[in-house]
């Protein structure tokens, strides 16, 4: 397990950094200063990254941190904790704790871990109070945890029908024990693959095809277009929005508008692997899930507000592909985690496959193309020059195949 560190410095303490790297030496050392910070060379000796900024406290260190570690599980800590309480093994606890948080402030010396997903799916930190900022996070993760162990109970029972009793006395559980420390629960989260549109492992087989990078890049520029104005009509206060990002970098983000949604980043697993895990995050948030795996141009807000509403019928709803595959799903199920991370998608069978698992489930009748080949690519062109109520992106999409046919 690598950790990255994010600490507010206001005094120069080279003790503190040299305990710090005694303690865990492979730890990457995120320092966060204000702009006039006078100390800046010293301090560059011992740390990795050194991030200055306007407006100094302790919530904007933190969150300004993490924007640029590199690693999965966050320490945040203070310049005066007392480093000789950490160890590796204890950081390591994070691994057994089902929502992925170790509180390792007990005694009041010491701040949090977490990982970065979860920190987002939390809406970072959100107290200017330094006092509560930590005890604050750490209430909500404490919450969530009464969450995610009620739900696996329910999970091994199978009895999902009449749970009211069960939520009364999680809700009192939580009354009781923490107040005005919880995270909000949604009634739908609705969740966006995305891949930097440069990235050569965006759209492998048409770069191949084409040995054109220049066209591609334009092409997935404009579908990631497309899907930012799909997030703009999804956004309600009953919908939090999670860009699930595959790429090394997520800095793309901000080029599209969708830097301030809640990302989570799942570089280089497998597209399995990614939804299995990012379904078992999102499910803790919200009643319903809907998971847009595809960047299909067809593919609108109005589909996906489709397939939400179907859910009144269906535990399950999906909008296929014409391949076989699935372009998007929602569900009520909590309990698909284990059918995600075994299906291989992208293949003629992922829909049979996937359907087989289920039992009150919905198929849209209008299936759309899964871009991935010359040939896919001129399938969806067809499909989206017969569609009426074009969104502007989606219109731009047409221009750009129109002239560039022959290219």
């Amino acid at each position: 397990m690598k950790f990255s560190a994010v600490i507010p410095i206001k005094d120069y303490n080279i003790k503190f950094f040299e305990d710090l790297k005694n303690k865990i030496p492979e730890i990457e050392i995120i320092c966060v200063t204000e702009n006039d910070f006078s100390s800046a060379e010293q301090l560059s000796n011992h740390t990795q990254k050194i991030i200055k900024i306007d407006q100094m406290s302790k919530r904007n260190a933190f969150n300004a941190g993490v924007e640029e570690a590199q690693n999965q599980n966050i320490i945040f800590l203070n310049e005066n904790d007392d480093i000789n309480k950490i160890h590796f093994e204890l950081l390591s606890k994070i691994k057994k704790n089902s929502v992925n948080y170790l509180d390792i402030n007990p005694d009041k010396l010491l701040s949090l871990v977490i990982d970065k997903n979860l920190f987002y799916m939390l809406n970072k930190f959100e107290s200017d109070n330094a006092d509560d900022i930590i005890l604050n996070f750490i209430n909500k993760c404490k919450i969530l945890e009464i969450e995610v162990n009620e739900i696996t109970k329910q999970i091994k029972s199978q009895d999902f029908k009449d749970d009211s009793f069960i939520k009364r006395s999680i809700n009192a559980i939580k009354n009781k024990i923490f107040k005005g420390g919880g995270y909000k629960k949604y009634e739908n989260i609705i969740c966006f693959v995305c891949t930097d549109p440069k990235s050569n492992e965006n759209k492998t087989k048409i770069r191949q095809e084409l040995n054109n990078n220049t066209l591609i890049d334009k092409y997935n520029d404009i579908c990631l277009k497309i899907t930012s104005e799909n997030i703009k009509n999804c956004k309600s206060s009953n919908n939090k929005i999670v860009v699930i990002n595959t790429s090394f970098t997520n800095t793309y983000l901000n080029d599209y508008g969708l830097s301030d949604n809640s990302i989570i980043n799942y570089h280089g697993e497998s597209i399995n692997k990614l939804l299995s895990n990012a379904y078992d995050l999102c499910k803790i948030f919200g009643k319903k899930i809907t998971i847009c795996i595809s960047d299909s141009p067809e593919i609108s807000h109005l589909n996906i507000q489709d397939c939400i509403k179907n859910l009144n019928k269906f535990d399950t709803y999906l909008i296929e592909s014409d391949n076989g595959s699935i372009c998007c799903f929602s569900t009520k199920l909590k309990t698909l985690a284990p059918v995600l991370s075994k299906i291989t998608f992208n293949i003629s069978t992922t829909k049979d496959n996937f359907i087989k698992q289920l039992y009150n489930y919905g198929l849209s009748e209008e299936k759309v193309v899964n871009v991935d080949t010359i040939y896919s690519l001129r399938r969806a062109y067809d499909n989206l020059r017969e569609k009426r109520n074009l969104t502007t992106s989606q219109k731009e999409l047409i221009d750009f195949i129109n002239r560039n046919k022959y290219a």
